[in-house]
């Protein structure tokens, strides 16, 4: 089954645990590879698997570079 929970910008603030100037950074950060929001209602929501996978990336990427 796909997991389809969609997440607004707070919802992923929270996550992450970053403030909002920062999520707009990753989100402007071509090289940071953050998922694309999806437009629902005229507000951008994301993709709370997205958001998962880009953190397991993030922390892999991390490990490798440490090793």
């Amino acid at each position: 089954m796909t997991d389809t929970r969609l997440g607004t910008c707070k919802t992923v603030r929270e996550i992450l645990d970053c403030s909002d100037s920062t999520l707009r950074r990753y989100r402007k950060d071509e090289n940071l590879n953050f998922p694309k929001p999806v437009l629902q209602f005229g507000r951008p929501r994301f993709r709370l698997a997205d958001i998962e996978a880009w953190i397991e990336r993030q922390a892999q990427t991390s490990e490798a570079m440490e090793a």
